[in-house]
Parts: C-alpha cells; sequence; structure tokens
C-alpha cells in the first residue's frame, strides 16, 4: 500500500503518480487505482476546491487528470460522475435510464455531465479504456455527518416531508456500490459504456423515511409540507450554484418533489451487476454504525 499526493495541474507529478497505474477510478480527492504489478490502493489527488462547491473548475481539473493517465499509459480510466448528470426522470414510473438523452438542470449535474463529455473528447483515439458510472446517494455505514440531519429527524418521528413524499429516489448502499466500481474498473463489457449503479429498484421518498425508522425501532409518521417549498429552495440553489455556492439543504428540498429513479437493467445484463443489500437491511447497518460512532 503506498500513497502519492499530487495537484490536478501539475502534470508532473501527476504522470509520475500514474507510471505504475493499470486501472484508474476518479471521484474528486479520492482516486481509487489498480497497480500493474500490485493489488488497489488508494492515490490523492488535491481537488478540493470542486468539494467546495466551485462546480466550473471540476471538469477541467477531471481532464488535467484523464490527460495525465492517458500519457502515463493507465489502461483504464473510470470517471465517477452522478445520476445528477443525466436530469431527473419523467415520472415514477419511469426510472432514468443510460440511453435518454442528458439533460441536468443543477449546475452539480451539468458538471458532471461537461466532465463525461471531456472525458470522452480526450480519450477518444487513445488506448486508455473510459468508463462512466452515474451512482446514486449512498448509504450506510461510515456516511459522512452532513447525511446525520435525515436519521435524527427520522428518529424524532416526525421528520418533515416536502409534498407527499410518492416521487421516485434510487439510493445505493455502499457495498452494492462498491460492487458496481469493482465491476466497472475489471469487466471487458463496461469499456467505452456509461452505467447508473443503484438498489435493485428505485424507492418512494417517503419509503426512505420509513425505512430510517424500522432501523431506529421509531414509528415514522412525517409531517408534509406544501410541495412550493421546493420550487422555492430550487430558485434559490440554482443562485447559489452561479455563483460557486453549495448549501446541502437547500439542494436537497429543491429536489425533494422531483422523480430521481435509475434503471440497473443495464449495468445488470452487461456486467453482471447484483446488488444484494435491501434498504431496511443498509438502513439497519447506517444506523448501527452511528449508534457504534455517538451519533445517534
Amino acid at each position: 500500500m503506498s500513497r502519492s499526493k499530487g495537484h490536478e495541474q501539475d502534470t508532473s507529478s501527476l504522470y509520475f503518480s500514474f507510471s505504475r497505474v493499470a486501472v484508474l477510478c476518479v471521484y474528486r480527492v479520492l482516486i481509487t487505482v489498480r497497480l500493474k504489478t500490485q493489488g488497489t490502493t488508494p492515490l490523492c489527488a488535491q481537488t478540493a476546491r470542486c468539494l467546495l462547491g466551485r462546480y466550473s473548475k471540476c471538469p477541467t481539473a477531471d481532464v488535467h487528470l484523464a490527460r495525465a493517465a492517458v500519457a502515463a499509459g493507465v489502461r483504464r480510466f473510470v470517471f465517477i460522475s452522478t445520476n445528477a448528470a443525466a436530469g431527473f426522470a419523467t415520472d415514477a414510473r419511469t426510472p432514468m435510464r443510460e440511453s435518454d438523452l442528458p439533460r441536468p438542470e443543477s449546475h452539480y449535474g451539468k458538471s458532471k455531465r461537461e466532465g463525461e463529455e471531456a472525458l470522452w473528447h480526450l480519450l477518444a483515439d487513445t488506448k486508455t479504456e473510459g468508463v462512466v458510472v452515474r451512482p446514486t446517494t449512498f448509504y450506510g455505514p461510515h456516511f459522512p455527518q452532513r447525511h446525520l440531519r435525515a436519521y435524527k429527524m427520522a428518529r424524532s418521528g416526525r421528520p418533515l416531508l416536502i409534498g407527499n413524499g410518492t416521487n421516485s429516489v434510487s439510493m445505493v448502499y455502499i457495498d452494492n456500490l462498491v460492487q458496481g466500481l469493482g465491476l466497472a474498473l475489471s469487466a471487458p463489457p463496461a469499456a467505452g459504456q456509461t452505467y447508473f449503479f443503484a438498489d435493485e429498484k428505485p424507492y418512494l421518498w417517503q419509503d426512505i423515511f420509513y425505512a430510517m425508522g424500522r432501523a431506529l425501532d421509531v414509528k415514522v409518521k412525517p409531517r408534509r409540507l406544501p410541495k412550493s417549498i421546493a420550487s422555492l429552495c430550487n430558485i434559490l440553489d440554482g443562485g447559489f450554484g452561479a455563483v460557486g455556492y453549495y448549501h446541502l439543504l437547500i439542494h436537497v428540498a429543491g429536489e425533494a418533489t422531483r422523480d430521481m429513479g435509475c434503471s440497473i437493467d443495464k449495468a445488470r445484463r452487461e456486467l453482471g451487476y447484483a446488488p444484494a443489500v435491501t434498504l431496511d437491511e443498509g438502513m439497519k447497518e447506517a444506523v448501527a454504525w452511528a449508534r457504534t460512532q455517538g451519533w445517534l
């Protein structure tokens, strides 16, 4: 196991870091690689400004990383995008598919989509294979503290729910996501393809809180807020994004009534992706871990 630090605009440091790499999986700061002679090891790159909401910089950083990977002879470059790069589903019964025309709306989604397009353009006519994966929101043990508010709302028994809660949303348990990333890194059919990675099927938004409640042994009865609140937050989110600022709660509230279900049929058919952990199982694991941390 080894670590190497480099800056996404410092070509020489990136070339040195990638010179022994066979396959590369990129998600902003943490980059997972498989060495040509060893196993998987993490390699860090200083792209933190992307995480601070300066979305316009992210595609540029990704291009620098991809360019260095090509120069170093990396065999496969896996870019972790997001379902936001595809936009939203038309309704709760029709999940998004990879064949749909991407229609991102948020600055974050547009930035990720630009990163996808830049990657395909850069890798064209090179020996480096490209794979784009679009994970949905993940859950499970080791979730970030920014997700804790939702669990605490569920623990109260009266979480806030904007709208009627019957819009679709896809989630992915962390182990299911790791399985998908492993396939993206290693499966031959993945080369040149884009995949959604999520749980077996989309959920209703209200079902997420109900599952949290069951994991917490709490009966959940959501307090429903007017749908108009989502519209207002969406406007605020767009304004904040235009000046390079991201506010998690406003962003989530702005999308709270939209349909975000994704189909995993392509990943299942071509890669053998088979998410094994259910929502209830995953939420129980997340809550159990959070309790060990003293968070709940």
